[in-house]
């Protein structure tokens, strides 16, 4: 089997499994790091509800930098509803 399909179906696994147990996700986010030549890799998400960007897990990025990141983020996300500056509002 060649090299590129065994590590394609390797982090299949890797991600079929951190779906189902949490405690997986560094792994999965370790090893895509290592393909890319240890890049840093985070797995975030938005929810339109709380108008939050959040960051799950992440790998070769400074702990305290995260909450920058999520911030950096949140404001440039074109599919994030934020409410519009009260200069902007029109009554109804």
């Amino acid at each position: 089997m060649d090299s590129i399909i065994r590590r394609a179906f390797e982090y299949t696994e890797l991600l079929y499994a951190s779906i189902t147990d949490a405690a997986g996700w560094p792994i999965f986010l370790g090893k895509v790091s290592e393909e890319f030549q240890d890049a840093s890799v985070a797995l975030w998400h938005s929810d339109n509800r709380d108008s939050q960007f959040n960051i799950s897990e992440y790998v070769r990025y400074e702990p305290r930098s995260m909450s920058s990141l999520a911030e950096h983020y949140y404001h440039i996300n074109p599919w994030v509803q934020k409410e519009a500056p009260e200069a902007e509002r029109r009554p109804p």
